[in-house]
């Protein structure tokens, strides 16, 4: 499973292809579908990056080993 780091650069790679497509799109209803296709993209890039800024968010911190 690839690290986040790498899950972010390829939803930005995704969401510039679908930017790409967007502006090449016929119809105003394609551009607009392509387009909710790109803030997709980079509203989970965003998610990925803010796990890299906080790792351990959400997980608890155990010290040591539980006593029997």
């Amino acid at each position: 499973m690839p690290d986040n780091s790498n899950r972010v650069a390829e939803c930005r790679r995704l969401a510039t292809e679908a930017r790409r497509m967007a502006d090449a799109a016929r119809t105003p209803a394609e551009k607009a579908d392509l387009l909710q296709v790109e803030r997709r993209w980079l509203r989970l890039a965003r998610s990925y990056e803010a796990k890299i800024r906080a790792p351990s968010q959400g997980k608890p911190h155990r010290k040591g080993r539980a006593k029997d």
